[in-house]
């Protein structure tokens, strides 16, 4: 096979070590037909050679993998849009942020009062140095909450889109396709082929992939700043020794 109609060609490398591999070519016959072999050449045998076909049939068969993560991912998408259930994740992040920022404001306000409670400037006094310090400790806690769920509420609302470069490129992988040199270098430009033999590819537009897939798990995730938030057996309430909660 020459070079150019290779869809492999100068695309394999080496899993373990990152090195390039090159075909050896004109060194093995099978049934009298020329077979290209790949191999790192840190681990050069002939029990570690696998063949073009060989690395061709896996590359198929994982990009057949990603077309439909992509498909199921596009169709997931669009049952949490029609469900409503987008809407009510989106309008629940608006609802806490909120909740705690007045937390932050009622805090704030406490702790002022506190402080006009003073004869003199200076240090406050012994005795309301307990109840400031539990305020203060309550503002901390209600700013961390504030800001893991708005870095989580603008990652989720930048990532959840139809529009998504990977969602696009490879739910548009046809059913029935041939690998060709142009076809390999959109969907796998990069193979790796690891010294156990196993072979993979890095997607393109990975870093959109992941995010994607990052919030289509979200609503389910036990780990988000949502989900620890939602944990809290009540609505907190902010009294004289600060917020009021599970943990306390």
């Amino acid at each position: 096979m020459k070079n150019s109609e290779n869809p492999i060609f100068r695309r394999v490398y080496c899993g373990d070590c990152g090195c390039a591999l090159n075909a050896t070519d004109n060194r093995h016959r099978e049934n009298g037909r020329q077979v290209s072999h790949y191999c790192c050449q840190t681990r050069k045998s002939r029990e570690n050679y696998v063949t073009r076909e060989e690395i061709c049939a896996a590359l198929k068969a994982q990009l057949l993998v990603e077309r439909q993560t992509a498909i199921e991912a596009k169709n997931k998408i669009k049952s949490l849009i029609a469900s409503g259930r987008y809407k009510q994740l989106e309008d629940s992040y608006l609802g806490y942020i909120h909740f705690w920022m007045n937390v932050i404001q009622e805090s704030c306000g406490k702790i002022n009062d506190l402080c006009m409670k003073q004869q003199t400037p200076g240090p406050l006094p012994e005795e309301l140095q307990p109840e400031y310090d539990s305020l203060y400790a309550s503002n901390r806690k209600a700013a961390a909450y504030a800001t893991a769920l708005e870095t989580e509420s603008y990652r989720f609302r930048k990532g959840f889109r139809l529009e998504n470069a990977w969602l696009y490129l490879y739910s548009s992988i046809p059913e029935e396709f041939d690998l060709t040199p142009g076809f390999v270098q959109t969907y796998a430009p990069r193979i790796f082929l690891f010294h156990d033999k196993h072979v993979t590819f890095r997607p393109q537009e990975e870093d959109a992939k992941n995010e994607l897939l990052w919030c289509l798990a979200l609503p389910d995730s036990p780990n988000s700043a949502y989900a620890a938030v939602c944990k809290l057996q009540a609505v907190p309430s902010l009294g004289n020794g600060g917020i009021q909660d599970e943990d306390q």
